[in-house]
């Protein structure tokens, strides 16, 4: 999904969250960060398994000009949009998963 302030270039966030029917469990994250920011606007889509590939090219496409990018670790679809940022100058922010 993407949101868009006034002042500032957009915001891409790329998840798997509310792509697909395996990705439903944490859809209440998605729904509560939409919720908590009314005041952007957000472009949700969704995939088909068929053409996997293909949105992942799209997305990485999109994240391979950002500026900044925050990515699950052990990712290999994050590890190369990290090379690519890195590359362009950009910054990358390694996030910490909790243990539970």
């Amino acid at each position: 999904c993407s949101a868009h302030l006034s002042q500032h270039p957009p915001v891409v966030i790329a998840t798997s969250i509310g792509k697909d029917r395996s990705h439903t469990a944490t859809q209440w994250i998605l729904d509560e960060f939409v919720a908590a920011n009314s005041q952007l606007r957000f472009a949700i889509g969704i995939t088909d398994f068929s053409y996997r590939e293909l949105n992942a090219a799209a997305e990485a496409s999109i994240l391979f000009n950002s500026r900044s990018f925050i990515a699950f670790p052990g990712s290999t679809f994050s590890h190369l949009v990290k090379r690519k940022v890195l590359g362009n100058g950009g910054a990358f922010h390694d996030v910490e998963m909790a243990s539970v």
